[in-house]
């Protein structure tokens, strides 16, 4: 990882609240994370002999606090590794890794009872918000750990590292990308990587994406207020449909009123004939007669009353559906603006990955500029020898030398705009420059070491 990160203030802004480094080792170098200002150091190690090596070497550091825990995602008791190459320590098998280093063995086996990420994080009561830094130095396992993880857990970190596997050559490793994948889930984006310097075990840093943040919960405070518009519309059309089957049984009611109209009308001209076919029952027969009209004019009122309410009850279900109408009609424009804001999260993602690229367009940018400023600077002097060749004639020497003045002022202007724009650009290029020079560096440490690496090798073989 000091290959990338020997001076991280170059990527890291500081200061931060607090880092929590996990796989440190039995030594570390505290000058690389002190840079940053932090105000507390939590260093996480899951070899017991080791955290114990780690702690008396950092007795007198004051901020820093060492605790020896093997993290996992399940947290119960798992199989520890030790190998010759005490780097790769841990709780993955050898697997393929004679391929990487053929003189690979295990020294030792024990067993080590583990806690997860973010039990962890309760016992050293690390700020849940703020500047943070977490570093995961267990290449291989650190893809679980984060799977396990929810993502406002994570987000409690501002910037996160990981050292990864290329190749999972090791028994139940992942590779860097299901990491990248995962963080990326969880918004942050791909800062720098060293890849290509440690091609075997590359180094990842990652930033909060505030901004993307933002847009995704804008996103879900959009799909709520749908929602709930969705459940309006329904309830409204639950309505519709409970007004709809009142009218439809005010309905029936009605049309079973007009047919016992009908039967009364007709009963009533039987029973007109029957009194006129039969004297000596006229009087039994009107005082049927009569309740049997007084029926008739009960239903026909009954009938005129509900005519009222079967209008009121359509007029309300035309309101219920026209009101229907607009909520759907804003529930398309709702659904299109989601659509935008999606789109717009999702053409933001490969903005970082051009950055390179545009450097290389701003150089020749400048490059063509700079040619341009050229071209202006003869035309300006074309232009000053008209004006003296023009001195002969004084109206239309006014006129000539307004014009000129006017287009002199204009390129002057085009001139110190291009050049403060050239100097932003040579200011690019320099650290463009630095950076490389920088990396260059770190690659002449890195073989350095691959120098000493053979020479103990050799030594050993000897």
């Amino acid at each position: 990882m000091k290959s990338l990160f020997s001076n991280p203030s170059t990527f890291i802004q500081g200061p931060l609240e607090s880092i929590l480094y996990i796989g440190v080792g039995s030594s570390i170098d505290l000058s690389d994370l002190k840079c940053l200002n932090p105000k507390r150091i939590a260093l996480v190690e899951g070899d017991p002999e080791a955290a114990k090596q780690l702690a008396l070497s950092l007795a007198n550091e004051t901020s820093c606090q060492v605790l020896p825990a093997l993290v996992k995602s399940d947290g119960t008791v798992t199989r520890f590794f030790r190998y010759s190459l005490p780097f790769l320590n841990g709780i993955l098998g050898i697997g393929k890794l004679n391929t990487l280093y053929p003189r690979l063995n295990v020294i030792k086996e024990l067993d080590v009872p583990s806690t997860n990420l973010w039990t962890l994080l309760g016992t050293l009561s690390l700020p849940k918000t703020g500047k943070g830094l977490l570093i995961l130095d267990i290449p291989g396992q650190e893809a679980a750990i984060l799977e396990s993880a929810y993502p406002e857990q994570l987000q409690a970190f501002e910037w996160i590292i990981v050292r990864g596997c290329k190749s999972a050559l090791q028994e139940g490793a992942q590779t860097l990308e299901a990491s990248i994948a995962h963080l990326e889930e969880a918004v942050f984006k791909l800062v720098v990587t060293d890849a290509d310097s440690d091609p075997a075990w590359p180094v990842c840093l990652f930033q909060y994406d505030h901004r993307m943040a933002n847009l995704q919960g804008e996103l879900a405070h959009q799909t709520r207020l749908l929602l709930g518009r969705a459940t309006k519309i329904e309830e409204q059309a639950q309505s519709i449909s409970a007004l709809e089957a009142t009218l439809a049984a005010n309905q029936k009611e009605l049309d079973g009123a007009r047919v016992q109209q009908k039967q009364l009308t007709k009963k009533n001209i039987d029973l007109g004939a029957a009194l006129a076919l039969s004297d000596s029952k006229v009087t039994p027969q009107a005082t049927e007669i009569a309740a049997l009209q007084a029926e008739l004019a009960k239903q026909t009122s009954l009938a005129e009353e509900q005519a009222p309410r079967i209008a009121a009850l359509q007029a309300e279900l035309a309101k219920q559906t026209s009101l229907a109408e607009a909520q759907a009609s804003k529930l398309a424009i709702l659904q299109t603006e989601l659509a935008k804001q999606t789109s717009l999260a999702e053409a933001q993602a490969p903005a970082i990955a051009t950055l390179q690229t545009e450097l290389a367009k701003q150089t020749t940018r400048a490059e063509a500029q700079a040619a341009q400023i050229a071209d202006l600077q003869a035309e300006l002097a074309k232009k000053t020898t008209l004006i003296e060749v023009l001195g002969k004639g004084r109206t239309q020497q006014d006129n000539v030398y307004k014009e000129v003045s006017q287009e002199r002022i204009s390129l002057r202007a085009e001139v110190e705009k291009l050049k403060a724009h050239n100097q932003q650009l040579e200011e690019l290029l320099a650290g463009q420059q630095a950076r490389t020079k920088l990396i260059d560096n770190e690659f002449q440490k890195v073989e350095g070491q691959i120098d000493l690496i053979k020479e103990i090798f050799l030594r050993e073989k000897k």
